[in-house]
């Protein structure tokens, strides 16, 4: 198994030259170290630490939109098809504009988990960490992050931004 690498960007627009928080775990999820180092550096500071990792991205809130659709349908055929529609309507923007990213699995039958965000930002974010040689299996949002159990809220406080 390989190590797991999560980058938690604080900002929306990254640049080669940001500065973003990392976590290097093992492949028994026990944390191997920790840091903050420019993303164009982050890959040459990781050598020496492990020489084979997946990366997960943490991004700001701010610029994805978490929400679920309605589609009385299991077909996952049906699914994807109306989709674009249904995430339409709640879009100030063209749909051809964004990127729409369905959970993993379905929790509750004709109800679908989305994430959206604009095309725009997810290539500057694949651009800036490819180039700086850490391509991502994912992108997951702040709140995503946080603890969370039957009826039960998380919140942090940090810089003037409460995330719950």
């Amino acid at each position: 198994m390989k190590d797991s690498l999560v980058i938690r960007c604080k900002e929306i627009h990254l640049q080669a030259e940001s500065l973003v928080e990392w976590f290097l775990f093992d492949a028994n999820h026990q944390m191997i170290t920790k840091g903050e180092s420019a993303i164009n550096q982050l890959q040459q500071q990781l050598q020496e630490l492990s020489s084979s990792y997946l990366i997960s991205v943490i991004v700001p809130n701010d610029v994805v939109l978490l929400t679920r659709v309605n589609i009385p349908s299991n077909s996952s055929r049906q699914i994807k098809q109306a989709l674009p529609f249904m995430a339409e309507e709640l879009l100030l923007e063209e749909i051809e504009n964004v990127h729409l990213a369905q959970a993993p699995q379905i929790v509750t039958p004709g109800h679908i988990e989305l994430a959206i965000v604009a095309h725009s930002v997810l290539i500057d974010w694949l651009d800036i960490l490819h180039s700086s040689h850490l391509p991502p299996i994912s992108f997951v949002p702040e709140s995503l992050t946080l603890p969370h159990s039957n009826n039960e809220y998380s919140l942090v406080v940090e810089n003037n931004q409460c995330i719950v």
